[in-house]
């Protein structure tokens, strides 16, 4: 999966296995088994390093990792 603009040109590459839609100017993507967050441009913003990323709402994201689940902000810091 990747994304293209309206255009038909590739934006960001067809190298992605799940994608979500973007929220709030970010997209959870899954690659090579993990999750993390691009922006617009295609960009890591948050490292692929989670086992299931949903999508952000009101500036927070639930996260799974290791067997836990948690929040975390759009800079990928924990939130409690």
């Amino acid at each position: 999966m990747g994304f293209i603009d309206k255009k038909g040109n590739i934006v960001i590459p067809l190298i992605y296995n799940l994608s979500d839609e973007f929220s709030e100017g970010l997209v959870a993507v899954h690659k090579n088994g993990k999750g993390g967050y691009l922006n617009k441009a295609g960009q890591t913003i948050i490292p692929f390093d989670y086992d299931q990323v949903d999508s952000f709402l009101d500036g927070k994201a639930y996260v799974y990792k290791d067997g836990e689940g948690y929040f975390i902000d759009k800079r990928g810091q924990r939130l409690n």
